[in-house]
């Protein structure tokens, strides 16, 4: 197990706890963590847009901008 290995070969791992309790809940070859994407194409890249560059704006149906 990674944990395992951290704790006997990398220094900052050296003094953690093992629950085995903790780990016997995991189901074996599972995700642990569910990754969500959300797609921002309607929203300008900062870091890529000149700054002297216009940019047109968005709004709601409700709000003019």
């Amino acid at each position: 197990m990674a944990l395992r290995w951290l704790s006997l070969n990398h220094e900052d791992y050296h003094d953690i706890d093992i629950s085995e309790t903790n780990l016997k809940s995991y189901v074996e070859n599972e995700v642990l963590v569910v990754i969500q994407y959300h797609s921002n194409q309607d929203v300008p890249d900062s870091v890529s847009t000149a700054t002297h560059a216009e940019v047109e704006e968005t709004g709601t149906s409700d709000v003019p901008l």
